[in-house]
């Protein structure tokens, strides 16, 4: 199950990066290459030339290209500075923001919204802390969606809201599980901040309900739903970029502020303009009026910018 409560720490590409590689063919020319890929102004010191000439270090003299030569197509980022790409390239990864932030540290950014949809299976499992007794149940296939909202934001920081909600339902064939079904929902708010315009690191707090083991026996495993407030903080590697796709990895940890507990998680996210899939692996262990629990999810989220 993804967490409701996660930070990003990533490491950007720069401002003039390879958005993509061209073969040369046979009667082309650069300022042809530059027209088609990247418009026009073509000419100038600030002309895109120039920036394709930037991108591509070893062609000395323009009018001297090969055929099936590649060079490297610059992504232009529209004349953002640092601050602004990175940001954005940030809130992207986090399956969010794609628009401008703002160019001043005291301009506000629209509100925008994100939702997540997301499908999973977990396995909970209990060990009695009296004697040897340890019952384990899996979920059927569960659904949850969260609805993001970004309050704020200015080229350094960005302040985010969430609110989610999850269906999960536990069945096993050999142990009665009571309270077995129930959404739960939660809450979290907190700042994302730019550091040295490569870093985004996030600070969150909030609410979430969980299912918490309060009695274990032989034959019946009681479950009940609980409000547990939690920390957490994450980072977000980017892997790769080809094209328009941008792939990254995904670790977080929370804080679960009673009942001992910690929380674990990591996911690899494959971001193409407005949309973002990614698979995920959740782990969980706290300590309950039952026993030890620990609890274990995996499942594929989608994100869209509404």
């Amino acid at each position: 199950m993804r967490k409701g409560i996660i930070a990003a720490l990533v490491l950007s590409a720069p401002v003039l990066g390879a958005e993509k590689i061209h073969t040369i063919q046979k009667g082309e020319t650069l300022s042809e290459i530059t027209n088609a890929q990247l418009g026009a102004p073509i000419y100038g010191e600030s002309g895109n030339l120039n920036k394709l000439l930037s991108a591509n270090k070893e062609i000395t003299n323009p009018d001297l290209i090969l055929i099936n030569q590649k060079i490297a197509i610059p992504f232009l980022n529209e004349n953002k500075t640092d601050d602004e790409v990175n940001m954005q390239l940030a809130a992207t990864l986090k399956n969010k923001l794609t628009g401008d932030l703002g160019s001043a540290s005291n301009e506000k950014s629209k509100w925008d919204f994100a939702l997540d949809a997301r499908a999973f299976v977990t396995t909970l499992g209990v060990q009695k802390k009296s004697k040897a007794l340890t019952k384990t149940v899996n979920s059927n296939l569960s659904f949850g969606a969260t609805g993001n909202i970004y309050l704020e934001g200015a080229d350094w920081y960005q302040t985010r809201l969430e609110i989610g909600i999850d269906k999960i339902k536990y069945s096993q064939k050999n142990i009665s599980v009571k309270q077995d079904s129930e959404n739960l929902a939660s809450a979290v708010i907190g700042s994302e901040f730019l550091y040295k315009s490569q870093i985004l690191i996030g600070l969150y707090g909030g609410i979430k309900e969980r299912l918490v083991a309060d009695k274990l026996t032989d034959k019946e495993l009681s479950i009940a739903k609980k409000a547990i407030a939690q920390v957490g903080l994450g980072t977000a590697f980017i892997l790769s970029e080809l094209g328009k796709n941008k792939m990254a990895l995904e670790l977080n940890g929370n804080l679960l502020l009673e009942n001992s507990g910690r929380e674990f998680g990591a996911q690899i996210s494959i971001i193409r303009s407005r949309t973002t899939i990614s698979p995920f692996l959740n782990y969980t262990t706290l300590d309950t009026i039952a026993g030890q629990q620990d609890d274990l999810g995996t499942g594929l989220n989608l994100s869209y910018q509404l």
